[in-house]
């Protein structure tokens, strides 16, 4: 009897898309039929984390299965070590042939860490200092998050163009595939809806429409004078005090951008049906947008807009082998950390030797599973972001039941919000006497593993390097590595 052939495996990763912005998850305010498709036919993780609030040592951390302090990787510009493991090695190792198209956000001369093939590079610089995308009139918006502010609008932008050279790759890539082909593992991975706010001008008047048909605003702050951490913020302009014009002009543009992130995941589903064999889709992103709550913009905090992602994994065809009805929600917490033992085991593949996470294997596949084990759970996030001079000390989270608590070193008051009573984080419990227990148990936990002080002597030691590296690499450099060879949108 012939050996059952591996399912292909594709794992779509957007970038900036938060949580609760996806149709699925309850809020309209955003139009993702085809995402709520693929949740219907499997499960869609209501609690899932990113484990860094910035996309590099989020991506790492997520392709290792290991937390962010392990691997040294604390800003986007700092490289995975080579001879770390990542799921694309495990998966190679299980006879798939593993292919990335788009992003992944790599740093330095390994652009692969597993992969065999590469469609289409990066969006971003590939080493400190290389060349980066002419983005034209719309230059700093990538990185500036005050500028993407005031230049938030519908129309053309390299990150619209990058998607869709991505997109066309990986359709042609999976109607390529014949029987005779090894199983694929194909990542496909975009920009959007990271800033510039720049969406297409006819799905921007369709999602402006719907906000103001919802009402909607922004989740206010919640306290003032404001917390210690979010004025730091504000002092090193990481956010700007947007004018009302201003955030709904940022809001429509993100929520447009995802509705064209969901046509994206439509194209890549459909090509994927000319697939041998059956194959299971993972759809994620490596973190959130604020988009105005709390005051702010971007990643780079511990609120659930910025850190809480979207995870669904589900069979590409209803009734697949193994796979009961979908439409399944776990509501418990996880994290990308536990991506990796999840594609792993999904493909066969042995599992790597350091692993931090838990696989999310049976319970896709509706396994029944031990309800206090998961909902009792610890999961973590946290931030080591500093350079020559800090920029904040270290942040840890700690996400466990109902409760997450957000330690800043060197910062009082901690944040301690119930999410079950409080989804908004409206109410830092922190000094609640009668909270008292549950924030001794979570600081308790924040430091399982971390050491803060140590971290903090490592960042900045890294520091000094990069910024040797960084001359280096504008003075000589690599060339472009696997940069994109897009550029800003004709004029006109």
């Amino acid at each position: 009897m012939a050996a059952q052939r591996p399912p292909n495996i594709v794992l779509i990763l957007s970038d900036q898309h938060r949580a609760d912005w996806m149709g699925g998850a309850g809020r309209r305010r955003v139009e993702t039929p085809n995402l709520d498709a693929l949740a219907a036919r499997g499960t869609l993780f209501a609690a899932a984390y990113a484990n860094y609030p910035l996309c590099a040592p989020s991506r790492m951390s997520m392709m290792a299965g290991q937390h962010p302090h392990r691997l040294g990787v604390y800003i986007n510009e700092q490289c995975l070590s080579s001879d770390v493991p990542t799921f694309a090695h495990a998966l190679g190792l299980a006879g798939y042939e593993t292919v990335l198209a788009g992003r992944m956000h790599f740093m330095g001369p390994d652009q692969r860490h597993g992969f065999a093939r590469r469609l289409v590079g990066d969006i971003c610089r590939c080493y400190a200092g290389g060349p980066d995308v002419d983005y034209g009139a719309l230059a700093g918006t990538a990185s500036n998050m005050p500028k993407a502010v005031e230049k938030a609008g519908p129309g053309d932008s390299p990150v619209l163009q990058y998607d869709e050279d991505v997109t066309r790759a990986a359709e042609e890539a999976l109607r390529a595939r014949g029987p005779d082909d090894p199983p694929l593992f194909l990542t496909v991975g975009w920009y959007g809806p990271h800033h510039p706010f720049t969406a297409p001008p006819d799905l921007y008047a369709r999602a402006k429409a719907r906000l103001a048909a919802l009402g909607d605003r922004p989740v206010p702050h919640a306290e003032d004078p404001l917390h210690p951490w979010q004025a730091k913020r504000m002092e090193r302009k990481q956010d700007v005090a947007a004018t009302p014009e201003r955030i709904a002009e940022v809001r429509a543009n993100y929520a447009a951008m995802i509705d064209r992130t969901d046509q994206l995941v439509g194209r890549v589903l459909s090509a994927a049906e000319a697939l041998p064999g059956e194959t299971i889709v993972v759809y994620t992103s490596d973190h959130g947008e604020s988009a105005g709550d709390h005051g702010m913009y971007g990643k780079g905090s511990f609120y659930e807009a910025s850190i809480r992602v979207p995870l669904i994994v589900a069979p590409l065809r209803a009734g697949a082998a193994g796979w009961p009805a979908g439409g399944r929600m776990f509501p418990h917490p996880v994290s990308l950390v536990d991506l990796c033992p999840t594609l792993t085991e999904l493909g066969g593949a042995p599992p790597l030797p350091l692993q931090d996470g838990r696989s999310l294997a049976p319970v896709s596949r509706g396994a029944a599973v031990e309800e206090a084990a998961w909902r009792d759970r610890p999961v973590w996030a946290e931030q080591e972001l500093v350079f020559l001079s800090p920029l904040f000390d270290p942040i840890r989270m700690v996400r466990r039941g109902d409760w997450k608590l957000i330690h800043y070193h060197g910062l009082e008051p901690p944040h301690l919000f119930n999410l079950r009573d409080d989804p908004d984080e409206q109410r830092n419990r922190a000094d609640d006497p009668a909270c008292r227990a549950i924030r001794d148990e979570l600081t308790r936990l924040v430091f399982d593993g971390w050491d803060p002080d140590a971290l903090l002597a490592d960042a900045l030691r890294k520091g000094r390097d990069l910024k040797y590296l960084w001359e280096w690499g504008g003075r000589v450099g690599m060339g472009p590595l696997d940069l994109w060879r897009g550029g800003p949108p004709a004029p006109g």
